[in-house]
């Protein structure tokens, strides 16, 4: 077992940092993704997979999956896309409002 370097700091980083009177995550500053907003133009993009029965790309909490949309339905009070893995069939619901980023895959 080798002993830990003296220059390397064994600290954690700090998840917030002060800027302009606004608490600010440093993640959101690093990834542009973390402000992710449903505007109509994104929902109309997923109503149409959804239609077309489309590969859709979603990434949520850092996973990213490629499902075929089914459906948006609600689930708990929440708007969800219904879809299945097209290599296992899986079905699996992702909450919009818990999606990173989506994209949908054209052939």
């Amino acid at each position: 077992m080798r002993a830990p370097r003296a220059d390397v700091s064994t600290k954690p980083a700090r998840l917030y940092s002060r800027t302009d009177s606004l608490l600010v995550s440093r993640f959101s500053l690093l990834d542009p993704m973390a402000s992710f907003r449903w505007t109509p133009d994104r929902m109309e993009q997923l109503e149409h997979a959804v239609l077309r029965r489309k590969r859709v790309l979603l990434r949520r909490r850092g996973n990213e999956y490629v499902v075929v949309a089914s459906a948006i339905t609600m689930s708990r009070g929440r708007e969800a896309l219904a879809g299945y893995l097209a290599m296992t069939g899986d079905d699996m619901l992702f909450i919009l409002s818990d999606l990173d980023h989506f994209q949908v895959i054209d052939p």
